[in-house]
């Protein structure tokens, strides 16, 4: 009796043994893949997750490339004009005049300001009453001969076609204002209209940069203010961009990798920072994204007239209601008026 209990207790261990180690070999290695699932159900596993992992990589890789390329334009912010390489824009740039000579006319009828009053309590806080503000709308709606070089008073006639871009600008020349309201760039009229032909629009005005300075020197002539270098505030309303939203949710989420949250982008009183000497990396990839680097180049291609400035802080609001940032991608950011604020300083 006791060897046959003896016998049957080892028996029963034996099998528990193999039992558990069965079991540990199947959590280790994990399930096999089921011999039912066909080979191009396989295929579209490891697909789309080589997908992710490449587009993950491609992302932080364009974030890396802006938080380089703010680092750049800031280091050529704070370089005198003599110091190389030469960065002035042409003095055809520096002037309204040849804005009206290439096809470009004042507009009334395209609803400025765009922003309304959702920039009220940030010209508050700023000290910059409404009432300051004046808007100049430029729209490319005429066909023009010009000048293939405006510098050379004997270059040929180049025939120049409209786009149908626009520039809409706020400015206050007593407060230091300027606000980039709603643009439509030569060339994005060009990629988005297919049957413009790209050749034929030769206007030398194509860049927001160049025509914020040469609206800003307008609005200055009209108010009778004679202090062009007065520019202290850069506003970047209701940001739409994708890929500058895309770097500066990946610059929030990098500043507070250490928190349990990321605080929402609320208005004005709850507005968010981001500051060149706390956050370095993630203000040089806003700086870096596209809406950045127009505010940069404004500063660094106007140095005759507006001397040395430099931007180290950008605040971040909404026009109305705060913005959850989504843990990945951009969500419904680009009607959400995310609002940017350029603080322009001397080095």
């Amino acid at each position: 009796m006791d060897k046959k209990f003896s016998s049957s207790w080892r028996s029963l261990f034996t099998y528990s043994i193999v039992v558990a180690l069965s079991l540990l070999l199947f959590l280790y290695a994990g399930p096999s893949q089921s011999p039912s699932l066909k080979p191009q159900v396989l295929a579209a596993r490891a697909v789309d997750h080589e997908s992710v992992v490449r587009n993950l990589t491609k992302r932080d890789a364009a974030y890396e490339k802006a938080v380089t390329k703010g680092n750049a334009l800031h280091c050529s912010l704070a370089k005198t004009p003599q110091e190389p390489p030469p960065l002035e824009a042409p003095i055809y740039l520096q002037t309204p005049g040849q804005a009206y000579i290439e096809g470009w006319n004042d507009e009334t009828d395209l609803g400025a300001p765009v922003f309304k009053d959702k920039l009220n309590a940030a010209l508050a806080g700023i000290k910059v009453p409404v009432n300051t503000l004046s808007q100049i709308t430029w729209y490319h709606g005429d066909d023009s001969m010009i000048k293939s070089d405006p510098n050379d008073d004997k270059s040929e006639l180049v025939f120049s076609g409209l786009s149908g871009a626009y520039f809409i600008s706020s400015f206050s020349p007593s407060g230091g204002v300027i606000i980039a309201d709603n643009n439509f760039s030569v060339d994005a009229a060009i990629k988005e209209d297919k049957n413009l032909v790209a050749a034929e629009i030769t206007t030398h005005v194509r860049r927001w940069s160049d025509a914020a300075w040469m609206q800003w020197v307008k609005a200055c002539d009209d108010a009778e203010f004679n202090d062009v270098s007065n520019v202290k505030y850069i506003f970047r309303a209701s940001v739409e961009n994708k890929t500058s939203l895309d770097l500066l949710f990946q610059a929030l989420r990098e500043k507070y990798s250490d928190s349990p949250t990321i605080p929402p982008i609320g208005v004005w009183k709850n507005r968010l920072t981001l500051d060149v000497v706390q956050n370095p990396r993630q203000f040089y990839a806003v700086l870096g994204s596209p809406n950045g680097s127009g505010v940069a180049y404004l500063l660094m291609t106007h140095k005759g007239s507006l001397g040395v400035k430099t931007v180290n802080k950008v605040d971040i609001f909404t026009g109305t209601t705060p913005f959850t940032v989504p843990s990945d991608g951009i969500g419904e950011a680009p009607t959400a008026s995310i609002i940017l604020l350029f603080y322009v300083t001397a080095p």
